[in-house]
């Protein structure tokens, strides 16, 4: 168990480039979308795995900067739709985890970014991951016969 990155991307309006690198293992290649307008959210990219798992945590690792891409709005998918995991300011191209608030099986997560007050410019999504938890132990009852 342990950090598991995405198989595959989601990017429903073309509008991220090389959205397969945000995958790679490469924290000095991204996924971009250009240009997001000041004060504006981007487009949501969708990460997933093939199948679905425990998780009890994600991390990310993206451009900041505190006059351009300002914010990130990150959710994951369980229990029929999409769950807020947060939003706000984050570390400058560092590894940032946050909590699900207890273990859930999913599948997709999905992030987008926010331009800041001298915007538009470059969202950078270097890296993803998802925390796989072991599955709790099935408990199994013995009858005996006497």
């Amino acid at each position: 168990m342990g950090w598991l990155s995405p198989e595959g991307t989601t990017d429903v309006g073309a509008d991220w480039l090389d959205d397969h690198k945000v995958y790679d293992d490469n924290t000095s290649s991204y996924a971009k979308e250009e240009d997001i307008p000041q004060n504006s959210w981007g487009h949501f990219l969708e990460v997933h795995r093939v199948a679905t798992f425990d998780c009890d945590k994600v991390r990310f690792n993206a451009k900041y900067s505190a006059w351009y891409i300002d914010e990130i709005d990150l959710d994951v998918y369980y229990d029929g739709g999409w769950q807020h995991v947060y939003e706000g300011s984050f570390l400058d191209a560092t590894w940032v985890e946050k909590s699900l608030g207890g273990t859930h099986n999913l599948q997709y997560a999905r992030a987008r970014f926010k331009g800041g007050f001298f915007a538009p410019d470059d969202a950078k999504w270097y890296e993803f991951d998802f925390n796989e938890v072991a599955a709790p132990p099935t408990r199994r009852i013995f009858i005996t016969h006497q």
